[in-house]
């Protein structure tokens, strides 16, 4: 072995994670690790990009993180990248009173409303997004992250009828899962569209519209201050 070669690391000794790690990390950020200490842990513990979930939190909160992440990454002299994780579609039932109880079997209406809506006097729930123009006869749909399994058997006139495949329950904006819909490339949301300024380095939206691959992507871009964010849209299958 010659005078420069380095011996190998015997099982049990302590290697450094700097000269070790040959992946890349990325670390995100939630309610324990709000404080400027904890973002500068991460970054000395081997974090080499930091998320933000941008399903949560607000631009003033994500902001001062950004001014945290900037800092601790000068201190400990190396770069670190901001994600932003895009929150793209999410499909809910609108808002109504109380708890609404389905039976196997049962055939119920839904619709796009805005606002409080009545169930009760209207038997037809409602929901956040406009299904009727994009749902299909045969399709299913899952209401209450997957508790409520229904098969949509038509749609007409803006509503979706469906037929309830089991017995539970549902309540207002919980969230609804069509498996079988394409969306045809609409999953851009409002809140994806408004300004980032002062956040990040890019921003990714990850999707499942439909069960087979496509050949084209979509791609939003942002101007964030001094960067340009760039959303890059895939469908994954």
């Amino acid at each position: 072995m010659s005078d420069t070669a380095k011996a190998p690391k015997t099982a049990g000794s302590k290697v450094s994670l700097k000269d070790y790690k040959r992946t890349k990390i990325i670390a995100t950020l939630g309610p324990a690790t709000d404080t400027y200490e904890q973002i500068k842990a991460l970054i000395e513990n081997g974090a080499n990009g930091i998320r933000f979930n941008m399903s949560h939190g607000t631009h003033d909160e994500r902001v001062r993180q950004t001014k945290w992440i900037r800092k601790a990454a000068k201190e400990a002299g190396k770069p670190v990248a901001i994600i932003l994780d895009l929150q793209g579609p999410k499909v809910r039932l609108g808002d109504f009173e109380g708890m609404v109880s389905l039976t196997k079997g049962q055939e119920i209406r839904l619709q796009y409303q805005k606002g409080d809506w009545d169930y009760e006097a209207t038997g037809i729930l409602p929901t956040q997004y406009d299904l009727s123009k994009k749902v299909k006869r045969g399709e299913r749909l899952y209401m209450f992250d997957g508790r409520i399994r229904t098969t949509v058997t038509s749609v007409k006139d803006g509503i979706v009828h469906a037929r309830v495949e089991n017995d539970g329950i549902v309540v207002k904006r919980k969230g609804i899962n069509l498996p079988d819909t394409d969306f045809g490339g609409d999953v851009i949301t409002e809140k994806d569209k408004k300004p980032v300024s002062g956040i990040g380095d890019k921003a990714y939206l990850f999707y499942i519209t439909s069960k087979n691959p496509v050949d084209h992507g979509t791609t939003l871009v942002m101007t964030v201050g001094e960067y340009t964010v760039t959303a890059e849209l895939y469908e994954v299958t």
